[in-house]
């Protein structure tokens, strides 16, 4: 309980099992048609209810000369009605459970809840909170800001368009603020959804699940460009809807004995790609914020036709990152690679060379950068002795081979970093031995 005065000061309020005792002091001028204290007091029980309340047993002191006989004042008593107020959800009922069930990205639907005065005071039912994301009230029947009377309703109406595909199961909360805060709760579930939408991505627009071969000669360069097989939109209600800021990635993966990595051209017109070169033979491409992407070519990637240790491989796009969007995700893009096959056929004979029972066996990897291995074969006891000449006849390079002198099979490893790019002509002699060859430096 605490006390105030309007006409002297409050001493001390002690309070007890049977109630409280309170000493004033100072009182001055105090009019017989006023209130000389006021009790407030905190209601312990959150009920309505009723309670007594009855002053009694004064006690007057002044150090003046009392005019009147105040030992025959009386107390007084009253009854204090509590009034409550509270709210609760009548459909759903208090902690039951609003369902959006599967709603369509691109698309909203609208739930109603009926929040009632179960109190016995006016009240504000004017606050929700802990909604799921992409929920909102969007009405309040009547509006937030009239009063609702004891038993009485308001009908606030939801609404859910998702932006995503996430899936929600949260407790929410309806309040009133006024004049108390009371509140009720109800769960609240849906989830968004969007149809399949398989891309793939290919090197041949035509027949993109199954695209037909590269490949060439040896030396040649060729270009393979890289595609997506379908728009990336879709049309809905008569309106097409074009995927926004949209990033993802994929690697590319090739046999570097038959295909020699040279570069890549973007194509891509709405965003950008960043790519990592991962020697030998695999390529990180990431698409970051692309937007209006078409059935139309990525990035064109540039490689050279090297030996092969095989003239039939595949180049194989994988997919490494989901398609991801701070914009409206409105399809469940499934990203799709594929395999193209490549070829490859020798020119001049450069692949294997060989003279009868010796000789060269190998040249490889034809074309090299560093270093190039060779296989050959001795038919006596002799030291062989390895030439390297230029186009033009110029001897560019000149080793002996030591310890490989006796018959049968020898592999070695010819250093040629240090030549200049271009076709070379190898001599190999050993005895009576005279084999020649020819390989292709890059760098």
């Amino acid at each position: 309980m605490r006390v105030t005065s309007t006409y002297g000061s409050v001493i001390t309020v002690q309070e007890d099992g049977a109630g409280a005792s309170v000493e004033l002091a100072n009182l001055l001028d105090v009019d017989s048609l006023g209130q000389v204290m006021v009790a407030h007091f905190v209601v312990r029980r959150q009920q309505s209810d009723t309670a007594t309340v009855e002053v009694r047993d004064f006690d007057f002191k002044t150090s003046e000369i009392l005019r009147y006989d105040l030992s025959s004042t009386r107390g007084d008593r009253a009854i204090v009605i509590i009034e409550e107020a509270a709210i609760a959800l009548v459909s759903p009922p208090s902690g039951g459970v609003l369902s959006f069930d599967s709603v369509r990205v691109l698309d909203c639907e609208v739930r109603q809840i009926t929040v009632r005065n179960t109190g016995d005071v006016p009240v504000l039912i004017d606050s929700l909170l802990r909604l799921p994301k992409g929920v909102r009230a969007i009405s309040f029947v009547p509006p937030r800001s009239i009063p609702r009377r004891p038993g009485e309703e308001t009908i606030v109406t939801l609404e859910y368009c998702p932006r995503d595909f996430t899936q929600f199961d949260m407790l929410s909360i309806v309040a009133t603020t006024v004049p108390c805060w009371r509140d009720d709760s109800l769960r609240i579930i849906g989830k968004g959804y969007a149809p399949n939408f398989p891309l793939r991505i290919t090197t041949d627009e035509r027949t993109p699940a199954s695209p037909q071969a590269r490949g060439g000669t040896l030396g040649d360069t060729i270009a393979i460009p890289i595609v997506l097989d379908r728009d990336v939109a879709v049309t809905y209600r008569g309106q097409t809807y074009w995927l926004m800021d949209a990033s993802f990635g994929f690697r590319v993966r090739w046999n570097h004995t038959m295909l020699k990595y040279l570069g890549l051209t973007p194509h891509l017109s709405h965003g950008f790609i960043r790519d990592r070169f991962d020697f030998p033979n695999q390529l990180q491409l990431h698409v970051e914020h692309a937007s209006l992407l078409r059935a139309d070519t990525l990035v064109v990637l540039q490689f050279r036709i090297a030996v092969p240790d095989t003239s039939t491989d595949a180049l194989i796009i994988e997919p490494t990152h989901p398609v991801q969007t701070d914009s409206l995700l409105f399809l469940n893009v499934q990203l799709l690679g594929s395999t193209t096959p490549t070829v490859t056929s020798g020119k001049c004979g450069l692949t294997t060379v060989r003279s009868g029972n010796s000789g060269f066996i190998a040249l490889e990897p034809n074309p090299a950068d560093e270093f190039l291995r060779i296989t050959f074969a001795l038919a006596e006891y002799a030291p062989p002795d390895v030439r390297v000449y230029s186009t033009r006849g110029d001897l560019v390079l000149a080793t002996v081979v030591s310890n490989h002198d006796t018959p049968g099979t020898h592999t070695v490893e010819v250093p040629i970093g240090h030549l200049p790019a271009g076709i070379y002509r190898i001599v190999l002699r050993a005895g009576m031995l005279h084999d020649e060859g020819t390989f292709i430096h890059l760098r």
